[in-house]
């Protein structure tokens, strides 16, 4: 299902994160909106994170020594731009929905990264062995 092991990784951490903050924001007023936010932009985090990991492995494999393929490279950097477009219409839209919609959208998007933070704090103090070597 995932093509490597830091992908698995952030699929699992992700789903953790999310049930975790989605019983956090049952605490709040508008709980619905706070978990719908949170889902949308935990899976858009998730789907980000998996587009950029396949565009950087392609980027790998069709690169060899000093040879360049410019065509990989565009195509990465296409994939970058049209997510972060997506991610501001997303962030625009949200916000003028409902404040807590966007509130939890923006913590949904903080999962992968905040993960991968985590996971590099807790290999460099030596707490975790993952070797993933970010």
């Amino acid at each position: 299902m995932f093509k490597s092991r830091l992908e698995g990784f952030i699929a699992k951490r992700t789903v953790v994160y999310l049930a975790i903050t989605v019983i956090a924001a049952m605490f709040f007023k508008d709980r619905w909106y706070i978990a719908c936010g949170l889902s949308a932009g935990a899976f858009f985090s998730a789907a980000k994170f998996a587009g950029y990991a396949w565009g950087y492995r392609r980027l790998t494999e069709e690169t060899s020594g000093n040879k360049v393929n410019f065509k990989a490279v565009v195509r990465n950097i296409i994939i970058f731009v049209v997510s972060q477009l997506i991610t501001i219409t997303l962030l625009f839209e949200f916000y003028f929905y409902n404040v807590w919609l966007f509130g939890g959208f923006v913590a949904g998007l903080m999962a992968a990264p905040a993960i991968l933070v985590v996971n590099s704090v807790t290999e460099v103090l030596g707490i975790t062995k993952n070797n993933f070597f970010l």
